[in-house]
């Protein structure tokens, strides 16, 4: 965490403890005498909080705001000297306040705290330390007559000031254990949890609908409510039982309500609830009139009688007809004695009904049990729909038998069914009545989730989450390409890190960044795409994401998610290679010391010539363990290595990604492939405790002479390893795999049974399969040779193949040459080829890999050297190899420089 932020979002559903977190920081900052002020985006949440008050009250936020809106607090005045002097800002329910009232809040609080300190003008919230909370799983922002697109940008997550946010999460419902201690069934509570959270998230069971943001969700049958004639009286039986002996028991009306999305259903279960409640009931009417600075715009009480005044519902507002009786259950809707517990959102129960005054027994937040006075007070409210501002005196009550889901006034948001089954901390708790406009019962309910606000983690990813948005790190990267169902195909393969340092490999078919190894971007889907659980799952628990047309990506600052890991290694011990190999159980990452560094290997095969080097590793309990690096792993290894290591005698430390895991005679060993990557003597715990455990030691690395320290040694390469030909069939091909033997013979047939050559990608020369069709789909191909020969010499005869570049150097014509002339014929042998047969040639052969998956025992060819016509070029040939390896070598031996010059010069002529 950096030291500079200041600015700290804590991101729980309900039950993980986010209320006492709150109480718990406050009880211990307040018993330092430190300053904390404590607000909430709603009455009914400020008040679960210690002296906590509405947002809008506590920091004077403007009803009306817009995008350079400030908050009503002054340099110098009681609220602003207050902000100077607090130590923290708790801000709970945020994700439901509109990001300009945050914003307007930043900008204030950097002009005060700017008069004290300059330098808090650059700083936000002027460098005091603000934590919010909440869940965006639950309503967002309300925006008045807007949609969709408005409801996303008015969210707190689209404001310049969430680049500045930490975030920080709890995980654990501690509702679990609580109901563990209380003799509920664990089970059962973690069950109807999940349930809850997949209502949330938008993956509960059901049926997706055409938006691609709503879902119709069944309802479990125990949760449902039975349907009977009248809707509203069933769901009234289910949750006032026994209404006419408990309607004035403040513990009864406290533990229930009734919950509903909109405002002409609440009001008519109110009005039918109050019916059935014994007692006389009492009408009060509210004297409604204009605004006098309303009236400027002309003669408006003509056009507006009073009558219409009246009909007039707004929201927050209590209506012109108030019916209550003593017993009934009211909430408030106006701060009026913060003191004394008197709140926005504050239920109550009317104890009397006066002409002037009510009496009422507070039965929520910290004041149960208290009797307060509500007097009539005057209420202001304007609205787009009319040119005037309304006067309305009332008592700021509503009945609340039955209460809105959120003050939306008909409308459906993300959330709401979220919010309303999660005010149960039981599935108990919970009853469910759905009834549509066509007055038919059924047992599925729309349920509206926006997905952008939810699924910030790679984890939470799937193919059934059409809307997302991300932050995440590019750790490792590598390119891909072949051919795939005959057809070519480019990849770009990618490990992405989260805050949750999870990762997940990516497939990218369309964009360009190489050179963003490391970069940190922000993915926004905004339509289908496709995940996977292939290869490699069990390494990376996440999906495989395969990027599509609707996926855009956005570079972003490294300050604005410094909390992303720059490495993710899942490692596997090695003595569990062993069953990861025989499971063929995907990509392993490793850790080791290095021990032993041999030399690069060049060969050919089928597939081309290739190049390949052998490590040696141990781990901290003494195992080895045989790492091979292909192609251009094996060649760059050595130059990374003595630069990272150069003047240093410490354990050489490598970490190795994604290598394969194969067994060779029972012993398991790594190779590499294009996806590995490897790490030397990095800066992260586990290289550090590793190097510890081998303090004391040095570096051990043991680097074995490579072709050209061998030369410089005077071995001579065409001599070395002399065998005869039955000298080769009796060697031990698991006791000599990889060893380089010579062996002077003659050619005495070419096999074509299996054809003289094949068609090849034009990069890696690997075969390529015939299409159904029996032709090949690849545009770019090459023709190489696939010679088998037949040798003798006078101990007997062996096989030994021949592959591209060696094939071409004996032939000397290409294989593209002798295919056109033969017209693409696999069977006839052009001239060039059976010229060949009787000639006698020193050949540098390894034991072919095939040997080990066919049990037979040949050979391939990696070099030759003809012994047959001792011409002018030859005798040159000679003459410098002898004038080279006996006369210059040892003088120049220690000069590296003129080693390199040899081995150059070597590479120009056939030494």
């Amino acid at each position: 965490m950096k030291d500079l932020d200041n600015v700290f979002f804590v991101h729980g559903y309900g039950g993980t403890g986010k209320t006492f977190l709150w109480n718990a920081i406050m009880s211990r900052l307040r018993s330092e005498k430190l300053i904390v002020l404590a607000v909430a985006s709603s009455g009914v949440a400020s008040l679960l909080l210690p002296g906590g008050r509405t947002a809008h009250s506590r920091f004077k936020i403007p009803i009306v705001i817009d995008e350079s809106s400030v908050c009503d607090i002054r340099r110098g005045s009681f609220p602003g000297d207050l902000i100077v002097q607090c130590s923290l800002i708790i801000w709970d329910e945020a994700p439901m306040t509109h990001r300009h009232c945050f914003e307007s809040l930043d900008r204030s609080m950097r002009d005060i705290l700017g008069k004290v300190d300059s330098s808090c003008f650059d700083k936000v919230f002027g460098s005091k330390t603000v934590l919010l909370g909440g869940d965006f799983r639950q309503v967002l922002p309300m925006v008045e007559g807007g949609g969709r697109s408005e409801t996303l940008d008015a969210s707190i997550t689209n404001s310049y000031l969430w680049k500045h946010v930490t975030i920080l999460r709890l995980t654990i419902n501690m509702r679990l254990f609580a109901m563990a201690d209380s003799g509920v069934s664990t089970e059962q509570v973690k069950e109807f949890n999940d349930w809850v959270l997949s209502i949330g998230d938008g993956t509960a069971k059901g049926v997706p609908c055409d938006d691609g943001d709503s879902d119709l969700i069944e309802i479990p049958h125990d949760i449902l409510i039975p349907r009977s004639e009248s809707a509203i009286d069933d769901i009234i039986r289910c949750t006032y039982p026994n209404l006419e002996e408990s309607y004035c028991d403040p513990i009864y009306l406290g533990e229930r309500a009734i919950i509903a999305p909109k405002n002409d259903t609440t009001d008519e279960i109110n009005s039918r609830v109050l019916s059935l409640i014994p007692g006389h009931e009492k009408v009060y009417l509210s004297s409604d009139s204009l605004v006098e600075s309303s009236k400027e715009h002309g003669n408006l009480d003509l056009l507006y009688l009073v009558e219409f005044l009246n009909s007039l519902q707004f929201k927050g507002i209590p209506p012109h007809k108030l019916v209550l009786k003593i017993g009934s259950p009211v909430m408030l809707l106006r701060n009026l004695n913060q003191s004394a517990g008197l709140w926005n959102g504050t239920r109550l129960i009317v104890t009397q009904l006066d002409d002037r005054v009510l009496e009422a027994q507070i039965i929520s937040g910290s004041h149960i049990g208290d009797k307060v006075l509500l007097p009539r007070i005057a209420l202001h409210v304007s609205s787009t729909r009319w040119p005037f501002v309304l006067s309305r005196r009332q008592y700021p009550v509503r009945l609340c038998y039955a209460m809105t889901i959120n003050k939306s006034q008909g409308q459906t948001f993300h959330g709401q069914l979220y919010v309303a089954v999660s005010r149960v901390t039981s599935r108990t708790g919970l009853r469910i009545l759905v009834d549509d406009d066509m007055d038919s019962c059924h047992s599925a309910t729309l349920n509206i989730v926006y997905r952008e606000m939810g699924y910030s983690l790679l984890s939470d990813l799937n193919s059934t989450r059409y809307n997302w948005c991300i932050n995440v790190r590019v750790v490792r990267m590598w390119h891909v390409s072949g051919v795939s169902r005959g057809k070519n195909f480019a990849s770009t393969e990618l490990v992405l890190a989260d805050e949750e340092n999870r990762s997940t490999g990516r497939r990218n078919h369309r964009l360009h960044w190489a050179e963003k190894y490391g970069q940190i971007f922000r993915l926004h889907n905004r339509g289908p795409f496709s995940a996977s659980r292939k290869e490699g799952s069990k390494l990376y628990p996440v999906p495989t994401i395969f990027f599509t047309s609707w996926t855009t990506i956005e570079e972003i600052a490294a300050e604005e998610s410094a909390n992303l890991p720059l490495y993710i290694f899942n490692f596997v011990d090695f003595e569990d290679l062993d069953s990861r190999a025989r499971n063929a159980d995907g990509l392993v990452d490793i850790i080791g010391q290095l021990t032993v560094m041999h030399p690069v290997v060049h060969s050919s095969s089928l597939n081309g010539p290739s190049v390949r080097r052998e490590l040696e590793l141990r781990d901290l309990s003494g195992r080895s363990l045989s790492v091979t690096l292909w192609g251009e792993h094996a060649t760059s290894f050595e130059d990374e290595f003595l630069i990272q290591t150069i003047g240093s005698d410490e354990p050489v430390v490598i970490i190795f990604t994604r290598m394969q895991v194969r067994l060779f005679l029972g012993t398991p060993s790594c190779r590499s492939n294009a996806a590995t990557k490897w790490y030397i003597n990095i800066d992260i715990a586990e290289v550090n405790a590793f190097r510890a455990s081998l303090q004391g030691r040095g570096s051990e690395v043991q680097i074995l002479p490579g072709d050209a320290d061998a030369e410089a040694g005077g071995v001579d390469e065409e001599n070395a390893n002399r065998k005869t030909v039955s000298e080769l069939l009796s060697l031990n091909p698991h006791d000599n795999n990889d060893v380089r033997f010579t062996c002077h013979a003659t050619i005495r047939e070419i096999d074509v049974t299996n054809g003289w050559w094949y068609k090849g990608c034009s990069n890696c020369k690997k075969g390529l399969k015939a299409t159904l069709q029996g032709g090949f789909e690849l545009v770019f191909h090459v023709y190489n040779y696939k010679l088998n020969v037949a040798i003798e010499d006078a101990t007997g005869r062996a096989k030994i193949f021949m592959f591209g570049g060696v094939a071409e150097q004996v032939v000397r014509r290409t294989a593209s040459d002798l295919v056109e002339e033969s017209s693409s014929n696999q069977i006839l042998l052009p001239a060039a080829l059976r010229a060949l047969v009787g000639r006698s040639y020193v050949f540098q052969a390894v034991i072919s890999e095939q040997t080990f998956r066919t049990g037979v025992l040949c050979f391939q060819a990696e070099g030759y050297s003809c012994l047959q016509g001792w011409n002018r070029v030859v005798v040159q040939t000679f003459i410098y190899k002898i004038i080279l390896k006996r006369v210059l070598l040892p003088w120049l031996a220690l000069d590296r420089r003129a080693l390199l010059l040899i081995k150059n010069l070597q590479m120009v002529l056939p030494l």
